[in-house]
């Protein structure tokens, strides 16, 4: 008999975690040899993956039904999974591996009820829901809603969770009853990318916010640097992006200076947009930057941008192994003369420098070294 994983993205669509979820396909593949593979997913988001398919053995499969009115609501995204979640169990058998790559709270307790009955060997990725569960959390409903998974974790001992990154699981795994099995592996992520050798300092000097703008990641804050960088921004020698779509709960801040979007960017101008800064900006701070892996911080060591970072906690991790590699700075005020130092300086060699740091970094994220880890902890 055939043994068969299921992987099951039953919260993302389109664009979004097609980074982590190649990865975790990858990985799964090079682990798993002798099974054979689906991917069940929203139709955009499946086009995506096999347009950039890491593995002949992979299947994929669109949801029959996903219309774009559920993308926008999480409670009826969360209705669905519980739908899809249900199926994906009736149809499996007794020695297959389901992978959920992501679970709002009502899918997982399906998942955790059904195992009770089915038995299945299950993984199950945990994201950004793990801020819910951290003291001083800036989050509303959402804080309420994800905590409705705080049960399970303490009760299930059947699932295999996989969290991304030993410092945010040092934060969380009291969470865990002492039986649970929780896989602890870096983001995910395949370096593709060939830097181009020519890369050039000249004016202006191009920064940016990579992803999504919203609260979450103080997108707010590039509004204030900017205005910091005026005189910079008006003489040329500065422009600030947001390489991705600005929500619209922030589009009141805009004060002229930055250029933003208001839909999502195809891959290829978000790829292109990120070639073409100098430095990466990261806002998150220590209340909001925690526990949340980042995709972004990600897409900045592919594309080996130099990052500008808020002091937090997940980035803090990284630049303690590779300090040369970006900057952290306590506020924006402290940023933005950073910013301003380096446009009346230059300093090329302290640049490139690194980009060097980065390259180490990259090679320490490996998808060979991080199979290696996931393979170490089944």
């Amino acid at each position: 008999m055939i043994k068969k994983i299921r992987f099951y993205e039953l919260a993302m669509s389109g664009e979004y975690h097609v980074e982590i979820n190649l990865g975790l396909l990858l990985i799964m593949s090079k682990i798993y040899t002798d099974y054979d593979y689906k991917f069940h997913g929203e139709k955009n988001h499946v086009a995506r993956l096999l347009k950039r398919n890491v593995s002949k053995k992979i299947k994929y499969k669109a949801f029959p039904f996903f219309p774009k009115a559920i993308l926008k609501t999480i409670l009826l995204r969360d209705f669905f999974g519980c739908i899809y979640s249900t199926i994906g169990f009736f149809t499996s058998k007794k020695n297959d591996i389901l992978f959920f790559t992501n679970v709002l709270p009502f899918t997982h307790w399906s998942i955790f009820i059904l195992n009770w009955f089915f038995r299945r060997d299950c993984f199950i990725c945990l994201h950004g829901q793990l801020e819910a569960y951290m003291p001083g959390n800036n989050l509303r409903f959402t804080k309420y809603y994800f905590s409705l998974q705080l049960p399970i974790y303490k009760n299930d001992k059947r699932s295999k969770y996989v969290v991304f990154g030993d410092m945010i699981y040092k934060q969380i795994k009291n969470i865990f009853n002492n039986d649970a099995k929780c896989i602890v592996i870096d983001h995910p992520y395949i370096y593709d990318y060939k830097l181009d050798s020519k890369i050039k300092l000249d004016l202006p000097i191009k920064i940016g916010q990579i992803g999504v703008g919203d609260y979450g990641k103080g997108t707010q804050f590039i509004f204030k640097l900017a205005d910091l960088l005026k005189p910079y921004i008006l003489e040329s020698k500065v422009k600030i992006y947001l390489v991705g779509k600005l929500n619209e709960g922030l589009r009141y801040l805009d004060n002229g200076l930055v250029e933003w979007n208001t839909e999502p960017l195809s891959r290829e101008d978000f790829n292109s947009k990120i070639e073409e800064l100098h430095f990466s900006l990261f806002f998150r701070d220590k209340t909001t930057g925690t526990v949340v892996a980042s995709g972004s911080f990600m897409d900045t060591v592919k594309y080996l941008k130099p990052y500008l970072a808020i002091d937090n906690p997940y980035i803090e991790f990284y630049n303690s192994k590779f300090p040369n590699s970006g900057e952290l700075f306590e506020n924006v005020e402290m940023m933005a003369l950073y910013i301003s130092n380096f446009i009346e300086l230059s300093n090329k060699n302290e640049y490139f420098d690194k980009i060097s740091s980065l390259r180490a970094l990259q090679d320490s994220l490996s998808m060979v070294s991080i199979t290696q880890k996931f393979k170490e902890q089944i």
